[in-house]
């Protein structure tokens, strides 16, 4: 076992030799720094032609909506997803999986979290079943999920003519309803926020990417570790097998 994973958690061995045999593992801000939103402004910038005109776009965006899309998070993470993801009709399905693979190669070589980087393969190494499980859609996850050699569960992308739509059919207790298919005293979560708490809360065991201590994980009822989300940044892309890595802080 390598340093980050010694230092932080010592009661991974015992939880594995207790019978974890799976690991729910969420994606934005637990295996990587990112969100949807960025994907989403990085396309719309793409669009523009001329910088004045995406700067101006943008600060409308910014003192409009964004205020709305904070409130509506605030209050429900379903609502906000149901409400943004609506943006991406203006794009094809497949402007928006090209942008995912130019956002995935960019945030795998620098804003990659360290902790999770290196947990995925130790617990391949010791026969546990890993799948990623985010309301992220497809495109991002996808190819995250083929960079670890590990299975996933998120939100597809699905073609309404020329335009894109993210199929939110399942979107209620989305992550709850899959976690509960797995016994709790064999599941292991890795998540970030208190969204994921249906999740941390089902886990007999649970790792918790946060650099600070914070109300909502007292509600965990299982056994967990808090551990900080410090960023791994690659010199090379990841899949290279000469990947030079080294911790940076997040």
């Amino acid at each position: 076992m390598n340093k980050d994973l010694n230092i932080y958690t010592p009661e991974l061995d015992p939880w594995i030799q207790n019978g974890v045999k799976h690991a729910l593992i969420d994606v934005d801000n637990t295996l990587v720094k990112a969100n949807i939103a960025e994907l989403y402004l990085r396309m719309r910038k793409n669009s523009f032609k001329r910088s004045w005109s995406w700067r101006l776009w943008l600060t409308g965006f910014a003192a409009f909506w964004a205020p709305i899309y904070l409130l509506l998070d605030a209050m429900n993470r379903e609502w906000f997803q149901r409400a943004f993801y609506r943006r991406f009709r203006v794009f094809s399905p497949e402007q928006i999986d090209q942008a995912s693979e130019q956002l995935v190669q960019e945030k795998c070589r620098t804003r990659l979290i360290s902790y999770t980087h290196q947990l995925i393969p130790y617990l391949q190494k010791n026969n546990i079943t890993v799948l990623l499980l985010s309301t992220n859609i497809e495109p991002v996850v996808k190819r995250m999920a083929q960079r670890y050699g590990v299975e996933y569960l998120c939100l597809p992308l699905l073609q309404n003519g020329t335009a894109a739509q993210v199929g939110l059919d399942e979107l209620r207790d989305f992550k709850k309803n899959h976690a509960e298919r797995y016994p709790s005293e064999s599941l292991l979560a890795v998540a970030d926020s208190k969204h994921d708490l249906p999740v941390l809360q089902h886990a007999a065991y649970s790792i918790v990417i946060e650099n600070r201590p914070l109300s909502w994980m007292k509600k965990i009822r299982g056994t967990y570790i808090r551990v900080p989300g410090t960023l791994v940044h690659h010199e090379q892309d990841h899949a290279d097998n000469r990947t030079h890595a080294k911790n940076v802080p997040s």
